[in-house]
């Protein structure tokens, strides 16, 4: 059974709830023991998950039905003085076959191993034993739950030739017992002992020298239990070379009519053989002992030689009560597993079994393998820490955790896959230091972290060769997708170290760090180039300089280290976290790694080496062991024959970390940090977060990209351009109208080939943006992911894949925020999503379609049905998915209220993420989001009281239009920047890619030389706040900036360079205690006081950068200005208004320009009769006023003067040409007392562009 399938049987089967993080108590423990020295519970359904051995090494003594339910138990045994005897019993039987065992409880016995328990005719349970010598014989005393010793036979009477390895044994219809054993025959090899510091197990030609280990196997029958033999053993086996190493058990096997008096016997390297009895010699007795034939190895289904998931396998008969004949469980280091006869045999006479199914129990313990070597990293980006484990089976296993940092709660693991398959590494033939009896080992040490930076954890693993490889994930957040191994380089070279030993791997500062053992035993650090090379960065030492090494054994005593790099004890330095091998666990102060005492073997300890040099250039003090304060014991995981460890958070409930470590059986414990020495600090009161706002209020600067179908037509229809119907792309769908199934086409041509996501963050990043907003679903409906709703999206175009993950990894690697542009209103692709009326521009239609209603039948729907079917289940997935820190809104067309309300449940869920206002209609409380989103123009007296965003396209178009050459310079686009800063704001500058992915050249460039200016002038720009100044100045903009001292920096953006060098800061009186030009080597600056303001007089010459130059004014407190929003009259009376004292007022379209500068300035490109202008002005007294203005016009003109509720209509003639200029009236009009908004409004419909220069205001009386 796969993990998957696993994990749905147990929450089928089962009621959903969940057991506790830790057991009360596991096989053999203390239910009084301190909760996190006991091992991780699963959190399935009952506790379900796999067979959880107590101890490493288990070896299969029987399965017998032990209290008559039909269903055989389990017996278990191990050799070791910590080991015993185990009964496991069955409770039910998995949808595969397998049995679903309670957990192991002990039973009581004289002998633990080389032994076989049987069921005889009476009901009664036996077991015989290979001890001393003899052949023992146990009862089972059901009551007392134990094994009691009845007698012993010498097995001198058998002659056998050596003391068998294991045993089999048969019980026969009369009584008798057939018994089989397992008999070495080892040849010896030249490379000697493979701990000694000679081990050499290859031989110039690579072949192994070591010597093997032959097992085969002889019989005898006993006429009743523990009955001497009637007649000696014999060889039972064909030859005495059956199977390489051990048999690891032996077992009857009943396979039918015909096979029913076979034997079956594991093997180290996981074959499973299968022993079929052959005829008896013509001379032997009718009661003589059985023989086979030679042994076959079993098969799959698919008729190829089994090989069992987990290593050196011990094998039992598992009776299948329906089918009569014998399944097998088959144990190992990695749990146990079931094996079903498929009721058939391959040609050449071998059975044929399923695919292996994990053998389960309730209430288990979370079980990762044997060895196993864990890391703690948030792998399905749910924004909870789960678990991924190496161990010695070569798998990698992902446990998901169903509950929180605080209070995990860990399915069982599933394997992860690479490159389409179950990550498997084994050691092969030459692979492992101890030789090709471990070919079938993997010992999988894998570091799961964020290699590349680009947001989406990878895995840099070691194994039992001593590689480090890597295994970039190329999915998305929610989906990883691992890439296949790749080796690692440094110089060129395949990094390679010490066998069994786990990186440690972290950042460090700007860099990426890597810590592995290296082939001479030392602990050697490298620091990353890129996803497949990494630089030397030298031997580590301790702080006397000497090197540091990790073992003091040679040969297969060398390396296994699985290190880990955690800042223990907050200091902001990464230290060391060692899971150690099983006699390298005693400190030793010469050399500051722990080494064992002489003539002792202690068992794995965890050690903790402080670094006492920083994270550039780490050095690191001697080794000490972690100890439990409450148990006083060494941390030392169920006596681990060697232990992973990693710090962690996981499972904090007061800020300090924890330890998480396996012992070799494949439990995890989660030790709280507060209960370990050497402990880590408690931790300081955290600081109140940052308001949720403010990331957005200090970058100033983002951008918005237009992406979708809309960039394969371009703006072109039948072969022709449309701008005829507006420049921008994104509308031609709807402005044609264009039928729905001729647009769904165009998705044919959107590509993505071209796309490189991290190309575009560092693009954006080098501009000086901080942040990035990305169409996910424009008002054409094409979604760019794969989305479950029932919408048009990516997959249904050749670029088939998330194009919205990658990006949103690549921005946060470069360091910017993320955010989602949404179109919830409008989706012309779904029936429904169409109520913008495109022919609402004609007398008599209405703006907005009804429900039932549309453009044409195929975008007739409900509104409400859309909404609940598309909208809402895709910004719940773009919410689940990307986590977006800005979720952008747009058109809330017929949004009331109501139908908002549950897109604002949904983003209630993410608390931290910003809204704009375009979520509903009425834009008032809740859906008046974060801020206001003025489209295409700057406000011309910003939005006082609002957070506010303008958005700004670079040509005339938010989507790629390939005929639009109308760009805005990088001069242009920076005075946009500037001007949106002076006044409290955010400017998100847009680009639109082409269908392949590629951004347009003139973006490109325009986005570089803004960089390159932001890279000397950023300070002006990044978290500053609105100019002080209440009105435009002439010559450019004011940002300014609170200091740490409480003093004031004013950044005065010069756009207009006075020719006399001297520069006013009108009603401003305070001297600042510095001053200076951002731009490198512009000159010095001076400033002095004058009655109307500060005079700064700057370096002669031309300005050191035309676009803006920058001159920074630093002040010893805040800065105060004196100025009146209002402009009052002169001595006479009179308003002379000059262009930088209109507010120019625009729309979505844009707004009017000023072009020139001082006295030859004037408002040009006044295109649309919506857009006005407003000069605000202060009379003493209600009077009477003229108003006269400069202009050109190329044709006539009405335009409309408003002063409060007074109106005046002129007719402006025609002036001859944009050069001619001339004064004219436009009329008399009331001014109100006091100030007063005075507005000059175009006539809709008699309208036509203007330039116009000064305004005049003048008393009738003068």
């Amino acid at each position: 059974m796969s993990a998957p399938a696993l994990l749905r049987f147990i929450f089928a089967a089962f009621p959903a709830f969940c057991l506790p993080l830790f057991s009360a108590a596991h096989a053999g423990g203390d239910a009084s023991a301190p909760a996190d020295t006991l091992p991780l519970k699963s959190a399935a359904p009952h506790g379900l998950g796999p067979l959880t051995l107590p101890m490493l090494g288990f070896d299969l003594l029987g399965a017998v039905d032990v209290d008559g339910s039909g269903h055989a138990d389990l017996f278990l045994g191990h050799r070791t003085s910590r080991g015993g005897v185990w009964l496991c019993k069955w409770l039910e039987t998995s949808p595969d076959g397998a049995p679903v065992f309670a957990p192991p409880a002990p039973v009581k016995s004289p002998l633990r191993e080389r032994g076989a328990v049987f069921r005889v005719a009476d009901g009664g349970i036996h077991a015989l034993w290979v001890a001393k010598g003899d052949l023992v014989h146990t009862a089972f005393d059901r009551k007392r739950m134990a094994f009691v010793e009845r007698d012993r036979l010498p097995l001198a009477g058998f002659r056998l030739p050596k003391t068998p390895q294991s045993i089999g044994v048969r019980p026969n219809a009369d009584g008798s017992l057939d018994l089989v054993f397992e008999i070495a025959d080892d040849t010896k090899g030249r490379s000697g002992d493979n701990r000694a510091a000679d081990w050499n197990p290859y031989g110039p030609d690579g072949v192994w020298t070591g010597g093997f280990s032959y097992r085969h196997l002889w019989s005898a029958r006993l006429p009743g239990l523990l009955e001497p033999p009637a007649s000696p053993a014999r060889q039972a086996s064909a030859t005495q070379r059956e199977v390489y190493f051990t048999m690891r058990s032996l077992t009857p096997v009943n396979l039918g009519p015909g096979h029913a008096r076979g034997f079956m016997s594991g093997s180290r390297q996981g074959n499973l053989y299968y022993f079929p009895p052959a005829s008896s010699a013509p001379d032997a007795p009718a009661n003589a002992a059985p023989v086979f034939a030679p042994s076959l190895p079993a098969a799959g289904p698919d008729g190829v030689a089994l090989r069992h998931p987990s290593i050196q396998p011990g094998v039992i008969a598992y009776p299948n009560p329906d089918t009569k004949c014998d399944g097998l469980l088959a144990a190992g280091e990695g749990g146990i597993w079931h094996y079903e006869f498929a009721g058939h045999f391959t040609d050449d006479g071998a059975p044929v079994f399923a695919r292996p199914a994990p053998v389960l129990q309730r209430d288990a313990d979370l079980f990762a393998g044997a060895l196993p070597t864990p890391t703690v990293i948030d792998w399905d980006g749910d924004g909870v820490l789960d678990i991924v484990a190496g161990n010695s089976e070569g798998f990698v296993l992902f446990f998901k955790n169903t509950g929180a940092d605080a209070a995990p709660a860990f399915l069982p693991g599933e394997r992860l896959r690479a490159g389409g398959r179950d990550i498997h590494v084994q050691a092969g033939y030459s692979g492992s230091v101890q030789g090709v009896q471990e070919a079938r080992w993997g010992y999988l040490g894998p570091n799961v972290v964020d290699w590349n930076a680009d947001g989406l954890p990878d895995i840099v693993m070691g194994d039992i060769t001593g590689d480090i490889t890597v295994y970039i994930n190329r999915g998305t957040r929610d989906a990883p997708a691992l890439e296949a191994a790749r080796p690692l380089y440094c110089d060129g070279l395949d990094l390679h170290g010490m066998w069994r030993v786990r990186p440690a791997v972290a950042r460090a500062g700007s860099r990426t760090a890597l810590i592995m053992v290296d082939g001479d035993d030392h602990f050697h650090l490298y620091w990353r180039i890129d996803d497949y090379n990494v630089a030397d960065g030298g031997k580590l030492t301790l702080a006397d300089g000497s090197l540091i090494s990790a073992s003091s054994g040679p040969a297969g005593s060398t390396g296994r280290c699985k290190l880990d790099l955690f800042d223990w004890d907050g200091d902001g330095a990464l230290d060391l976290v060692i899971g150690t091998c099983r006699t390298n666990a005693i400190p030793n102060n010469k050399t500051g790694f722990p080494q064992p005492a002489l003539g002792e073997r202690p068992p794995a300890t965890v050690l903790f080496m402080r670094n006492v040099g920083g994270n550039t250039a780490p050095v690191f003090a001697h080794a000490v062991p972690f100890r439990h304060t409450v148990t006083g014991k060494l941390i030392q995981p169920g006596g681990a024959h060697e232990s992973g460890a990693v710090g962690t958070l996981l499972g904090s409930t007061d800020g300090r970390p924890n330890l998480l470590a396996c012992d070799e059986a494949g439990r995890m414990y989660l030790y709280r940090g507060a209960n370990l020495e050497p402990a880590p600090p408690a931790p300081a009161a955290p600081p109140p977060p940052p308001p949720r706002t403010a990331w957005f209020d200090e970058a100033r600067f983002g951008l918005f990209v237009h992406w979708g179908v809309y960039s394969v037509h371009a703006n072109n229809w039948d072969g022709k351009n449309r701008a005829d119907l507006g420049h921008d792309s994104t509308w031609l769908f709807q402005r044609i109208p264009i039928p729905a199934a001729d647009y769904k086409k165009l998705a044919a041509g959107f590509t993505a080939a071209g796309y490189d996501p991290r190309r575009w963050a560092r693009l954006a990043g080098a501009a000086g943006m901080r942040y990035i907003v990305l169409t996910s679903k424009h008002h054409e409906g094409f979604a760019l992911w794969p989305t479950a709703a029932p919408a048009w999206n990516v997959m249904d175009s050749p670029a088939r894949r998330d194009l919205i993950g990658p990006l949103a990894a690549a921005a946060r690697s470069e360091g910017l925020h993320f955010g989602l542009y949404y179109s919830q209103s409008q989706d012309w692709m779904n029936p429904g999503g169409g109520k913008r009326n495109p022919k609402r521009s004609l007398p008599g239609a209405k703006r907005d379609l009804d429900d039932g209603d549309g453009w044409s039948e195929e975008h007739k729907g409900d509104y409400d049905a859309y909404l609940q079917k598309v909208a809402l289940p895709q910004v719940n997935e773009l919410l689940r998915r990307y986590a977006p820190d800005i979720l952008w809104w747009d058109t809330p067309i017929r949004m009331t209220p109501e139908r908002a309300q549950p897109f604002l449940d949904l983003a209630a869920r993410y608390p931290r993420m910003l809204m704009n206002d375009r979520l509903g209609g009425d834009r008032g409380g809740a859906l008046s989001g974060d801020f206001s989103t003025p489209e295409q123009y700057v406000p011309p007296e910003g939005l006082p009281g609002k957070r506010f965003e303008v958005c700004m396209t670079m040509n005339d178009s938010w989507g790629f239009a390939s005929d639009n050459d109308n760009w805005k310079s990088a001069a242009t686009l920076l005075r946009i920047l500037s001007d949106t800063a002076s006044k409290g704001g955010n400017l998100l500058l847009n680009i639109g890619p082409k269908p392949d992915g590629t951004i347009p050249q003139p973006s490109i460039d325009r986005l570089r030389e803004i960089g390159a200016w932001m890279r000397v002038n950023a300070q002006a720009i990044h978290g500053t706040q609105a100019s002080p100044y209440p009105r435009q100045l002439p010559w450019g903009r004011v940002t300014r900036r609170p200091l740490p001292d409480g003093g004031e920096a004013l950044y005065l953006h010069i756009w207009e360079w006075p020719a006399d060098g001297r520069l006013l800061l009108p009603a401003l009186h305070q001297r600042p205690r510095a001053a200076s030009l951002l731009a490198p080597g512009a000159g010095g600056v001076s400033a002095q006081a004058a009655p109307e303001g500060l005079v700064v007089h700057l370096p002669p010459g031309p300005a050191p950068d035309p676009r803006i130059t920058v001159l920074a004014l630093a002040f010893a407190g805040p800065v105060s200005v004196e100025m009146d929003a209002f402009l009052s009259p002169d001595k006479q009376g009179m308003f002379t208004l000059a262009p930088l004292d209109a507010d120019r007022h625009g729309s979505t379209a844009g707004v009017m320009q000023i072009h020139g500068a001082g006295a030859d300035a004037f408002i040009a490109d006044w295109f649309e009769s919506r857009w006005f202008l407003a000069y605000r002005i202060k009379t003493p007294a209600q009077q009477t006023c003229r108003v006269t203005a400069e202009i050109t016009s190329a044709a006539p003109v009405s335009l409309r003067i408003e002063a409060g509720k007074k109106r005046v209509t002129s007719e402006i003639p025609a002036t001859g040409g944009a050069d001619n200029w001339r004064v004219v009236e436009l009329g008399v009009i009331e001014l109100p007392a006091g100030e007063t908004a005075l507005r000059l409004r175009p006539v809709s419909g008699k309208w036509a562009p203007i330039n116009l220069r000064t305004v005049t205001v003048a008393p009738v009386n003068q």
